[in-house]
């Protein structure tokens, strides 16, 4: 038997984070499983880490990853990433003079310079795995002000480093096909697509499952919360910058309109009060907003209770390289989903399964149509039916599927 072909794997996000959690480890435990050694440094925020960092260690251990977690700095604006950088590179070099690594897998721009540099310094093979078009993405989100000299000069050095990493890469993982074709076409024309895999942003669908709710219980969750003979919307995530809460807070003010008894939750571990003040100014009453905080195994609840969920995410340029883990979420358990179009594959997504709608403009008389469409849509299974060519996309299996076959063809089977 061969030596195991060994992996660092690079992530700026935390694996206490519910990102980290969704988008990293599974996929990890699955490479993992298949007999690749794996090596996984990732930032990890203070408060969370010491909430539940040892739970994230155990899982690491359990499923034969080498975690070797950093505390993420963030006090100081630009000086701060440099010190996260520094680490990343700094704990890198450590382990390939330790021994030798075959590749090294890095998801984010900033982890990808690590990675860039790793390939010239070692003849590590290189993955990118780039989770969007960082640069725009914060430009686009108003995060970056390209009048202030500073961020112009980040914003320039980070689009120098997005070509070189996309030339040098021995394989790229996008989100999306509209995001493949921005970089085919756009940013490297003429970059040949078989160098690109598309892995969306995947859903544990055996935890998001109608089957795997346990009726008793959902029934005096929803009853606890007062939502028992209510028509549910939903909202699932993070709050803010991208997330379009006031348009959001005026779709479900015209839904009151047109039905009774209607309530908003808000399943997010945000700041309630960015909520609670959009609902003010729409002069929705508190008491119908529900805003939870919840642990990941009791969000398919959430959803379960929900008549229909909601997201609308800023369209941009580099929106098109995003895909809303929470789509293929609400898809499996069969809710039918009101967003907007501009989003990565979402709106051709909604369109071939018909599970639900996707705005062009965020008009009242378009809310209003589609308020009358999405009531027709309340068999949950059949939902469920219509989006399975979707859901096997959005799969953890598929995406495992998916990472293996990128691993195989670079460093050949383990």
């Amino acid at each position: 038997m061969g030596m195991k072909k060994r992996i660092i794997y690079i992530s700026y996000d935390g694996m206490t984070d519910p990102l980290g959690q969704s988008q990293v480890l599974p996929y990890l435990k699955g490479i993992s499983l298949a007999g690749y050694s794996i090596t996984l440094i990732s930032l990890e925020k203070e408060i969370p880490f010491g909430q539940s960092g040892k739970e994230i260690s155990e899982f690491c251990e359990t499923h034969s990853i080498h975690w070797i977690p950093k505390i993420y700095q963030k006090k100081i604006p630009v000086v701060s990433p440099i010190l996260n950088l520094l680490g990343l590179i700094q704990e890198s070099d450590k382990l390939q003079k330790q021994k030798a690594f075959n590749m090294i897998h890095c998801r984010s721009y900033i982890s990808g310079i690590v990675g860039y540099r790793a390939k010239h310094k070692y003849g590590t093979t290189f993955l990118f795995d780039p989770r969007g078009f960082f640069a725009d993405e914060r430009v686009d989100g108003n995060l970056w002000n390209l009048s202030n000299p500073v961020y112009r000069m980040v914003y320039r050095y980070f689009k120098k480093k997005e070509k070189q990493f996309i030339t040098q890469a021995d394989h790229i993982v996008t989100l999306t096909h509209a995001g493949k074709e921005v970089i085919c076409k756009k940013i490297i024309p003429g970059y040949p697509p078989n160098k690109i895999t598309v892995i969306p942003c995947c859903a544990d669908t055996q935890l998001f499952s109608l089957a795997s709710i346990d009726q008793a219980k959902l029934i005096s969750m929803k009853a606890s919360l007062g939502l028992s003979n209510k028509f549910v919307l939903t909202y699932l995530g993070a709050v803010g910058t991208w997330y379009m809460t006031s348009e959001m807070m005026k779709f479900y003010a015209v839904l009151r309109e047109k039905k009774t008894n209607t309530h908003f939750l808000f399943v997010t571990a945000e700041n309630p009060q960015i909520i609670i003040d959009e609902a003010s100014k729409c002069q929705i009453p508190q008491s119908e907003i529900t805003i939870v905080k919840s642990p990941r195994k009791l969000v398919p609840y959430y959803l379960a209770m929900s008549d229909a969920g909601i997201f609308f995410i800023k369209p941009s340029f580099s929106k098109q390289g995003s895909s809303p883990t929470k789509l293929g979420e609400m898809l499996s358990m069969g809710i039918p989903v009101i967003c907007n179009a501009g989003v990565g594959d979402v709106e051709s997504i909604i369109n071939a399964t018909q599970t639900g709608i996707c705005l062009t403009s965020f008009s009242e008389t378009e809310m209003a149509e589609v308020i009358e469409t999405i009531a027709q849509m309340n068999d949950k299974t059949m939902n469920v039916e219509k989006a399975q060519k979707a859901i096997a996309f959005f799969s953890l299996e598929q995406g495992i599927k998916s990472y293996l076959g990128i691993y195989e063809s670079l460093l050949g089977k383990p």
